[in-house]
């Protein structure tokens, strides 16, 4: 089969072209050239990205395309690569993966999140399954569940290489992961799933529920689409063609090309020619392509500028400066200008006559620094501080020299930090002191004799004790006299009078909790004098 490897020509706006074949739904956003992501890391989102064009399944396939599962490896849910006749919408959320409800259909998925009430193995996993049921013990599964991923764990901050190989022939489906086979199934699709309607729709639908990740996709090749359509440059302008995701590159012919072996040579043809590339990818496979580029008319020329990062409330004027020509911005604006303020990719097409050129550029707006190293505080002994500092781009310079942007405080001091970036120069400081936060005075005597002094036997703090957890006094024989739980220091209320007790030595155990958070044990000796 004729596999169609994506070629972009840089005034021709491939983001466009993509954007006018695929529809998104929900949370689903286009990111960049042929990438999308499905959802955010938000609880219970779905978002789904479907061709507008249905295929016929009575014809073979080969899709290729790199799939992102997300970083958190408790998130949820998954993706499904699926094929439906019923419309280009979204299905449920949750365990559901944005698939399910959708009937008839087929889908390949990629489950990352462990249902039991759907069955799950134990595993991140891949299976086939159908009619929009996820429910692995359904006969509506048609192959796997399989284990993906390290240790059944794919939810790895990765890309991983993704191809799905239909032989309508052989009425085989083979699915390869990150170069290796993976799982397969035969059966007659048309036949059994789709009551003999080969027609149908295919994209890739995604869903988070109460645990979430963020989910992508970036699609590498596929038969599915046309090759992009010949095109016209003027005379004695020039292009970039670009090819990607291969190792390597074979283009032909080298007349007018700047070299025939990188992705994106420049062609400078003078007179109407096809170009032929064969790219290999990571995997060994090989994938031809070809176009036409047509030359005539008169070049169109303008610069949108280098990617670049400015300052969160500026404006960054885009203008072309062609007059008399058809503009048309990566929102669809069809002004000849494009106020520039948040981060994200822009681009424009400019079409004069029947010329067309365009350019993109990429913008980062980012914040002033900040930092608030709170105000001066004093810490128990042995315990520490850790002062932050944030911004976007931002360097951090503290009081030793040191830049990363946080600090450990484990001795008392002042302390201060600058933190700089394009957009600003912030500073603070903070004086940090220690004390002893166990401080408690506990008798070794007192006389219960009336006379108004030291009448009782208590436990004595200003205010590092939070709470006596328990007193306990002991004669010399090992009884117990006295006992009292859960109370204040200082209370007279439960202080030992020693009362109907003899002149001895006594002793007592006593558990304190301070309020550094810490509890201790103390005993000792206290006597009693008539």
């Amino acid at each position: 089969m004729n596999l169609k490897f994506f070629v972009t020509l840089l005034f021709i706006g491939s983001i466009h072209f993509l954007q006018a074949q695929f529809i998104t739904n929900g949370t689903a956003q286009l990111t960049s050239e042929r990438c999308w992501t499905l959802t955010p890391p938000r609880n219970s989102v779905v978002g789904s990205v479907w061709n507008e064009t249905k295929i016929n399944l009575n014809e073979s396939f080969d899709v290729s395309l790199d799939i992102f599962l997300g970083c958190n490896d408790a998130g949820a849910d998954g993706i499904v690569f699926g094929f439906q006749p019923v419309s280009t919408s979204i299905g449920s959320v949750g365990e559901g993966l944005g698939f399910g409800g959708v009937k008839p259909s087929i889908g390949i998925e990629f489950d990352t999140y462990q249902n039991s009430t759907q069955n799950d193995p134990s595993f991140d996993h891949v299976a086939i399954i159908s009619n929009g049921i996820v429910n692995h013990s359904s006969a509506t599964n048609l192959a796997g569940p399989k284990s993906i991923g390290s240790n059944g764990n794919i939810e790895d901050c990765q890309f991983h290489d993704f191809r799905v190989l239909w032989d309508a022939k052989k009425k085989k489906l083979e699915l390869f992961l990150d170069c290796q086979p993976i799982l397969d199934y035969t059966g007659d699709i048309v036949k059994n799933i789709f009551k003999g309607d080969p027609f149908v729709y295919w994209g890739f639908t995604a869903a988070t529920g109460g645990a979430v990740n963020e989910q992508k996709i970036c699609l590498k090749y596929s038969s599915f689409l046309a090759n992009l359509p010949d095109t016209t440059i003027c005379v004695g302008g020039q292009v970039k063609l670009k090819a990607s995701n291969g190792v390597s590159y074979k283009w032909s012919p080298a007349t007018g090309l700047s070299s025939t072996t990188v992705p994106d040579p420049i062609a400078k043809p003078d007179k109407t020619t096809e170009y032929k590339v064969v790219v290999t990818d990571k995997c060994g496979r090989e994938f031809p392509d070809s176009l036409t580029v047509k030359v005539g008319g008169t070049p169109i020329v303008f610069d949108l500028g280098r990617d670049t990062t400015l300052c969160a409330g500026q404006v960054l004027p885009l203008n072309p400066k062609i007059a008399d020509a058809k503009f048309r911005w990566q929102n669809g604006s069809t002004a000849p200008t494009f106020d520039a303020n948040t981060t994200g990719f822009y681009s424009v097409v400019v079409e004069k006559n029947f010329c067309f050129a365009s350019d993109s550029i990429r913008l980062k707006f980012t914040k002033a620094p900040s930092v608030n190293l709170g105000n001066d505080t004093v810490l128990c002994l042995n315990k520490k501080l850790v002062l932050r500092a944030s911004g976007e781009n931002t360097t951090y310079k503290w009081q030793d020299g040191t830049n990363l942007s946080s600090y450990v405080v484990l001795n008392q001091g002042t302390y201060f930090v600058n933190a700089i970036n394009q957009c600003g120069e912030v500073f603070d400081a903070v004086k940090v002191e220690y004390e002893d936060c166990r401080e408690v005075y506990i008798p070794n005597s007192f006389s219960p004799n009336g006379d108004g002094q030291n009448e009782t036997f208590m436990v004595f703090s200003g205010n590092d004790v939070v709470k006596v957890n328990s007193l306990q006094v002991f004669n010399r024989w090992g009884g117990l006299v006295y006992s009292a739980k859960d109370f204040l220091p200082n209370d007279l209320s439960v202080s030992w009078d020693g009362k109907n007790l003899p002149t001895d030595v006594y002793t007592y155990t006593v558990e304190l909790l301070f309020k550094d958070g810490e509890t201790e044990f103390k005993y000792g000796n206290v006597t009693l004098m008539r």
